[in-house]
């Protein structure tokens, strides 16, 4: 099952706290996501899941008895939940603030499951056979990834995993066989760029992908990637259930862009913009030695501005920010080029940056898209 997280809205009353172990969303949520025991027929089992704050084994969260004070500070409970919106309430002249179909502002919580080691588990670790695989472009943190999944895998106890050779392609290229992954073979990748297992982009056919999983009784695999490649993910899963095959996808999601909700940052974005800095730092360095000069850098960002008005804001050198999320005119009294015009008579300087993705509404010229379907910019 591709995902990490349940939301859930509780009712028009606002209760600032769900009550104990009787948290259960509406029917009709569409945030709501199913249990493994909903779709695996699999008994718990008690966790042996231990940290350095641990205690010894207790009754866990799959009990609905369990008393907090004797959680020993390991587990999370499955009734946990944390307030993703914490505005309370928004006035009408304010931003960022929702209204209902009525055009009227109303706290509705949005609840996501707290994340976390569970008391109760459901795959046995020493019959547990894992894969990872990265996919689509390179992120920085691929590797801090890798070797985390491995580190946690063999706290649980699984000591058969596997690294998929340069993403999905791994499973029909025989050149390419699966890296048997252990922790003295990745306690060191985490000091080196790129991905230790290699990347590409597209997926071959998909009954290759599930047949190799069925031959080497994969039962739990990890994909880390971006949209194309948790799309692939999914489409993974559903032939997986198809076969009645007992196997949990997980998606990892990749992006330096930061753009996924209900994450407070993405791996990889913190590293992007450092970089980005030191383009908006050249670029100014370039135009202020030039007579009446001109910057201007593209960053990443083809659907959000978050690396570009970050780096921006660490920079402190910049005058003008195009980002996909806000519209502009090039040209008239109140546009891009006019602005530029005054920027540079104040000061004789004008640093410009630019997401990649910035202004596409207005061009529609480019139809080319790449092997996962990203339309270029």
């Amino acid at each position: 099952m591709v995902g990490f997280f349940s939301c859930f809205r509780r009712g028009s009353s606002g209760a600032s706290n769900p009550q104990a172990f009787h948290f259960s969303p509406p029917f009709n949520d569409p945030f709501a996501l199913p249990h493994i025991s909903d779709r695996l027929i699999m008994p718990a089992i008690e966790s042996n899941y231990r940290t350095k704050s641990g205690g010894n084994s207790i009754e866990g969260s799959a009990s609905p008895k369990v008393d907090a004070n004797d959680m020993r500070r390991i587990y999370v409970h499955d009734d946990d939940r944390v307030l993703v919106k914490i505005v309370h309430f928004g006035h009408p002249s304010s931003v960022g603030i929702e209204y209902d179909e009525n055009g009227n502002w109303q706290f509705r919580p949005l609840w996501a499951r707290r994340a976390g080691p569970r008391a109760w588990i459901y795959f046995n670790p020493e019959q547990v056979k894992a894969a990872i695989v990265t996919c689509g472009g390179l992120c920085p943190g691929l590797n801090d990834v890798i070797r985390q999944v491995v580190f946690t895998l063999e706290t649980y106890g699984v000591n058969h995993i596997l690294g998929i050779q340069y993403g999905f392609k791994g499973f029909v290229d025989k050149n390419y066989p699966p890296i048997k992954l252990s922790r003295k073979l990745v306690k060191t990748i985490n000091m080196e760029g790129g991905s230790f297992l290699g990347v590409s982009r597209g997926c071959p056919p998909l009954k290759d992908i599930v047949d190799r999983l069925e031959e080497w009784n994969i039962n739990m695999f990890y994909v880390i990637g971006g949209n194309g490649s948790h799309a692939g993910a999914t489409a993974i899963y559903e032939q997986c259930e198809k076969r009645k095959m007992k196997m949990v996808v997980v998606g990892i999601p990749k992006t330096i862009d930061n753009d996924i909700e209900i994450l407070d940052k993405t791996f990889g974005f913190d590293t992007a913009v450092e970089e980005a800095q030191r383009a908006i730092n050249a670029a100014y360095t370039e135009a202020s030695s030039a007579y009446n000069g001109v910057g201007i850098v593209k960053l990443m960002g083809r659907q959000s501005g978050y690396i570009t008005m970050y780096a921006t804001i660490a920079s402190g050198q910049v005058d003008i920010v195009l980002i996909p999320e806000v519209t502009f005119t090039m040209g008239g009294k109140h546009g891009v080029l006019e602005y530029m015009k005054q920027k540079i008579e104040l000061n004789g300087i004008c640093v410009v940056v630019v997401a990649e993705g910035a202004g596409q509404w207005s061009l529609h010229l480019c139809t080319y898209s790449d092997e996962t379907g990203n339309g270029g910019v």
